[in-house]
């Protein structure tokens, strides 16, 4: 008879442990969902963060490309001193 009551005791505490554990690990997967979606939103922002750098430096590469070029330089050296080929029409912008 005691042998049946500590063996009833037994499963009672097991029971309860595993119900302990069940919850346990249920709390930390909703944590961990929450915590899992927070970071795929910054991971999309910081994607589009990534490619709008990208896309500017692309930009900026381009404008430098052009400006280092030589008919960029030709035709800055001509605008600020006034001279070009013969025939050419020189225009100033109005300031």
């Amino acid at each position: 008879m005691e042998e049946n009551k500590s063996q009833q005791l037994l499963i009672k505490i097991i029971v309860l442990f595993a119900g302990l554990i069940f919850a346990a690990l249920l709390v930390v997967g909703i944590i961990q969902t929450f915590v899992h979606n927070s970071l795929l939103a910054r991971q999309q922002a910081l994607a589009l963060q990534n490619q709008n750098i990208v896309q500017q430096t692309e930009e900026v590469d381009k404008e430098i490309e052009i400006r280092e070029g030589e008919d960029y330089l030709d035709e800055l050296y001509e605008q600020e001193n006034e001279y070009g080929n013969e025939g050419d029409v020189i225009i100033k912008p109005e300031n």
